[in-house]
């Protein structure tokens, strides 16, 4: 019966793997503007995690059988202040959003918090660190007084070959978020808000820009390799336009019209 127990034990082991810590800071010298520069929102945004968020240590699949852990919110941060930088004129942190604050509430035009989603996984099987990795990133912009006026989300993407994964554990993790966050940045520029001093007027012109300057971009930025295929890149501009349907920054016949140029460069 001893024996059966040991053996129950060391199958149950086997089978559940580790979970091994990871880092997946972002590196802030990639998390550089390209945006035009004739977009400077002329806003004051504090952004905020909160003290739950920052010490939230995530579990998701390795390879091998086993499992990697990290604390997402912890490692965007640095990132995501700069990213907020290139496209607001000032940006703080928040240690609290307490709008009867009269001192908050004077010093900022909006509020902007992180909700971030991960998967992970690997197509290795004898080591543990992933070989892809996802980060799906909404941004929840609101009011001083807890109006939410838009909530854009993105998914950025990472992946990792074998060599460069046993270099550092959590490449295919940081790849993820430094795509979510200059895909974040790009929604962010454009997006509608109240009393925008960009006009509506205006918006179209500004959002075309982006999709024809940056939609061909966005699969460069997913796993840093030069070896993405003519099909990926037409799949990512596809994903990429469909999120800016999806957050109202474009209309639907401009998105019928752009989502037939990239299909005819099949």
């Amino acid at each position: 019966m001893k024996i059966n127990c040991s053996l129950l034990i060391v199958i149950s082991v086997l089978l559940t793997g580790c979970a091994h810590p990871i880092v997946i800071k972002p590196d802030e010298n990639k998390i550089s503007t390209s945006l035009p520069s004739d977009i400077n929102r002329d806003y004051k945004v504090g952004y905020y995690i909160s003290p739950k968020d920052k010490n939230l240590e995530v579990t998701t699949l390795g390879g091998g059988g086993d499992n990697v852990r990290y604390y997402p919110y912890r490692d965007i941060e640095d990132g995501y202040r700069v990213m907020l930088s290139n496209v607001f004129e000032s940006v703080i942190k928040l240690n609290s959003i307490d709008e009867n604050d009269v001192k908050f509430r004077s010093n900022i035009d909006f509020i902007i918090v992180p909700k971030i989603i991960t998967t992970s996984g690997s197509t290795g099987f004898f080591t543990w660190p992933p070989t892809n990795f996802t980060v799906d990133l909404t941004n929840t912009i609101k009011k001083v007084n807890g109006e939410v006026v838009s909530e854009p989300r993105v998914i950025g993407s990472g992946g990792a070959s074998t060599s460069e994964k046993l270099m550092e554990h959590g490449i295919a993790g940081r790849r993820a978020i430094e795509d979510a966050l200059l895909k974040a940045q790009d929604i962010l520029s454009v997006v509608n808000l109240p009393n925008n001093i960009i006009s509506d007027t205006a918006l179209p012109k500004i959002t075309d820009k982006y999709i024809n300057n940056n939609l061909s971009e966005n699969s460069n930025r997913i796993s840093g390799n030069s070896n993405n295929t003519p099909e990926k890149s037409i799949s990512e501009r596809l994903k990429t336009l469909k999120s800016l349907k999806e957050n109202r920054l474009i209309s639907e016949q401009e998105f019928s019209k752009k989502r037939t140029e990239i299909l005819k460069t099949l």
